[in-house]
Formats: C-alpha cells, structure tokens, sequence
C-alpha cells in the first residue's frame, strides 16, 4: 500500500528493515523457508521502495540516519525555544516606547511573520526540520499575541480569544502535520473547553481555575474525541489521547490529594476519598484499554501517574506508622506486586505469556 505521508512511509521503512533482520536471523538458524533467488528478488523490490520513499518522503533507511534525526529534531526545538525566546524579549524591550495602535501592530506581526517562514521553508526543504522551528515559533507568538493584544486594550482574555488561538493553533498543526504543534494545540483546546464550562456556570473563566473539575471534564471530552481528532493528521490521534489522557489523570490526581480543588461541597476527607477511588478505577481502566487497543501513549502516563499515586498513599498512610525500613520494604514489595500485576494484565490481553 502506497504511504500517503513521511509517517507511514518511515514505518513502511521499519517494516523492511525488521523483515530482512527477522530473514537472517532464521538463514543463521537454518529455518529460512525462503529460496534464495526470492528472497534476492523482495531485497532488490525493497531498495527501490526504500529509494523512492527517500526520495519522496526523506525518510531515515538506517538506523544511523534515524539517530541523526532525533538529533536534529532536538535542535530544531531548542532553536524553536531561543526564537520564540527572543521574541518575548524584543517585545519587553521596546514595549513601553511605543503606542497603543503600534504594540497590537508588532504584536500581530509576529505571528504571521513566523507563518510565512514556515510556508517558504516547507516548499524549500523535504526534511522540513526548519519548517518545524518556525511552526513551534509561530505557536509561540500566536498565543503572545492574543495575550498581549487583550492587555493593550485593557480588556483581560476574553473568551473569543481563547477559542481564536485554539482553532489557529489546530490548524497550523494540521496544515503541515507537525505532531508537537499539535499537542500543544490539544492543551489549549482542552483549556477552552474547561473555560466554556466554567463561564456556562455564570462564573469568570479567568477566574475559575481554583476548582478543576472543568479540566478534568474538558480532557475526558477531548480524549473521547481523539478518532475524530486522529483525521487532521498522521499520528494525530495518539498525540490527542496521550495529552487529553495525561491531563484528565493529572487532574484526578490532585483532586485525591486536595479537596479544596474540588466543587464538591463534602467534607475534605470524604472528597479526597471519593477521588482516591476513582483515580484507581480511572488509571487501571486506561492501562487495560491502552494495552487491548495498543495504545502506548496512555500506558505509559497512566501507569507513570499510578506509580506517583501509590506511592503518596503510602508515605500518607505509613511513614509516619511504620519505621523507615519497614516503609521502604513495602515500597519494594509494591514494586514486585505492581510488576506481577501488569505483566499478568499484559500477557492475558495480548495473548498469552511471552
């Protein structure tokens, strides 16, 4: 099947690589079931699939290239970073020298200077690695400028704004499939959700953050809406799952630990405790599901943040009980139980023990 972006093309390249390792593997274990001349054919099949996605795609056809790759995707961040940086610093400098009508002027022209820089860099390059440091820039000064602009004309962050900088935000990670954009655009929608939810209530969203249920609510919603999600770009939908799922979890953590985050009128301890169970039930769900769907970018966060919720219940229900060594052991002894748990989780829904 023909890739239709550098993503499935880079994993159509893996694919091949994975195969002729698994080939010689089983020529060195005498169990190859292939002949020779057919498998010389499938290799020179592959070398002109490998040379035509390179050429198309620039993907990585080696493992080498692939590290060169993480490279420069961290530097282009890093470049990203000290750009975006910079821009903050040249708007502090000349700030207070210039009017109101010339700030929102130099504040929109941020923006749209660093999109343009992305339009010319994309047509320019394949890797499009340049394209990416301007995009993240782009992001930057996007939520510079409405933040800045509602200060110059004195009127807070209204909630239009909000919503104008989440769509912008979606769409320049769409336009041009970049994964990081994107998960940064998924912050900010769910932010917008938790603010539409909080000023449905009649209160100031701005103001309403003491009580996170609403984000809590909002990254639930998001993470039920990643397969839609999943079509604006490749890879797209384990971004949203991953940000929406590590946020609602996030948030259900604090709420375990801080009743006064919560809307719920109840005494302190029976909130916290209402919460504690939910958590549990909440994590475990999402590792059971992450590993029936395959999904790693909610394992992973999910059992992170169940590991961090253990271990606060049990500094909060033993430290203080138990000598320190005894306390450490039952740490151990989790961290035993916790392994045996998972890998029976893991072997019962994947098949069997491995």
């Amino acid at each position: 099947m023909p890739a239709s972006d550098r993503l499935s093309a880079q994993q159509r390249v893996h694919r091949i690589l994975a195969f002729r390792d698994e080939c010689a593997a089983l020529r060195a274990e005498g169990r190859l079931p292939f002949s020779e001349p057919d498998l010389a054919a499938v290799a020179v099949h592959h070398e002109a699939i490998i040379a035509d996605l390179a050429a198309r795609y620039d993907v990585d056809a080696t493992d080498a290239a692939g590290r060169l790759s993480r490279g420069l995707r961290i530097v282009s961040f890093l470049g990203a970073v000290a750009l975006t940086a910079s821009a903050y610093a040249a708007v502090s400098r000349v700030w207070g020298a210039m009017d109101g009508a010339w700030q929102v002027l130099f504040l929109t022209a941020l923006p749209v200077t660093a999109l343009v820089a992305v339009e010319l860099s994309a047509r320019r390059e394949r890797t499009r690695y340049v394209a990416w440091l301007f995009a993240l820039v782009a992001f930057g000064c996007t939520w510079l400028a409405i933040v800045g602009v509602a200060e110059v004309l004195n009127v807070g962050l209204p909630m239009p704004a909000l919503w104008l900088g989440t769509i912008a935000s979606v769409a320049l990670a769409a336009a041009y499939g970049f994964r990081l954009v994107f998960a940064g655009a998924i912050v900010a929608l769910i932010v917008s959700i938790g603010a539409s939810l909080v000023w449905a209530t009649g209160a100031d969203w701005r103001m309403g953050w003491e009580r996170i249920e609403p984000l809590a609510m909002a990254a639930l919603a998001v993470f039920g809406m990643a397969h839609r999600l999943a079509q604006a770009g490749p890879g797209f939908g384990a971004v949203a799952r991953g940000v929406a799922g590590t946020i609602f979890l996030g948030a259900l953590l604090l709420l375990s630990t801080t009743a006064e985050a919560s809307h719920l009128v109840l005494p302190p301890p029976v909130v916290e405790a209402m919460y504690q169970a939910f958590f549990l039930v909440a994590a475990l769900a999402t590792i059971t599901i992450g590993l029936m769907r395959r999904w790693p970018e909610i394992v992973t966060p999910a059992t992170t943040l169940l590991v961090v919720f253990l271990l606060i219940r049990l500094v909060d229900w033993f430290w203080d009980a138990v000598p320190a060594w005894l306390f450490f052991l039952l740490l151990a002894g989790l961290a035993f139980a916790s392994i045996a748990v998972l890998r029976r989780m893991r072997d019962q829904l994947l098949g069997g023990p491995r």
